[in-house]
């Protein structure tokens, strides 16, 4: 197999998150390192903090934070939603120095260095996200290295609708996934889930699977519909090895610096 054949056939590294592995989660740090690394992609998460209107949400007021509560990451508690993207910068981020950032800063760092998976956060209580979002990335010089994932797939046909060059990534995981697993497993024909058909009539392109929760049939059909599919979240050498023998086109991991090192000797 010659070099360039090799290369093309390896999945590209997603950082899940920035890379947990090496940073706090969603943080200028673990992009930066995701960065240097040469990674394929980052991974990041988007939700809005306290809005100054109720009714609408301004591009500066999409931070990036997975968490909908502050706990977790933060030496605060309660919702993001209750805090000014002002007030959250009071708060450090795992005892670093870190606090959360804003879209607006993530992508000004990354500035089409990588791709970038912008996942909109599925419990978010403001119908007009999407607005937000869509003006937040008008200004973006590198529309074509960005795609929109997103578990609320109503969402994401908005976005399609008023975005129709943005890609759109389908996000799935749980009981469809498991549902579609059993069937394929016990030969269950009535049960299977087509993704082929619910992506054409989404006009998406990408599949986002849980890998714990998908058959490799599914993922198999999926490529020869000719779909992008990139598995998530895979941080063991086994999880690897299978997914570069089903042929997925990227892999999503918090340690991305050991699966570039794991794809190169291969």
């Amino acid at each position: 197999m010659s070099p360039s054949m090799h290369q093309a056939l390896r999945p590209k590294v997603w950082a899940h998150r920035g890379g947990n592995v090496w940073a706090p989660e969603n943080t200028r740090l673990g992009f930066r390192k995701s960065i240097e690394a040469k990674v394929s992609g980052i991974e990041l998460d988007v939700r809005c903090c306290k809005p100054r209107t109720k009714t609408h949400i301004s591009p500066e007021e999409l931070i990036v934070s997975h968490d909908r509560l502050l706990e977790r990451m933060t030496d605060s508690e309660g919702s993001v939603e209750d805090y000014t993207f002002d007030e959250l910068q009071r708060f450090s981020i795992a005892g670093t120095s870190e606090r959360i950032i804003c879209l607006d800063e993530a992508l000004a760092l990354i500035d089409g260095s990588v791709q970038l998976n912008i996942e909109v956060k599925l419990d978010i209580g403001y119908p007009d996200i999407d607005n937000a979002l869509l003006a937040a990335l008008a200004n973006y010089p590198h529309q074509d290295k960005v795609l929109v994932s997103s578990f609320d797939h109503d969402l994401l046909r908005r976005i399609r609708a008023k975005s129709p060059d943005l890609p759109i990534a389908i996000l799935m995981k749980g009981r469809r996934l498991i549902v579609d697993y059993y069937a394929r497993q016990f030969g269950i024909g009535i049960f299977r889930f087509d993704i082929a058909q619910y992506a054409k009539e989404m006009g998406a392109h990408i599949w986002h699977p849980k890998y714990a929760h998908v058959h490799r049939e599914a993922i198999v059909a999926a490529k020869q519909a000719g779909l992008e599919v990139n598995l998530w979240t895979l941080n063991d050498e086994c999880s690897w090895q299978t997914a570069i023998e089903l042929g997925v086109d990227g892999i999503v991991t918090d340690d991305p610096q050991k699966l570039i090192s794991y794809l190169a000797l291969k």
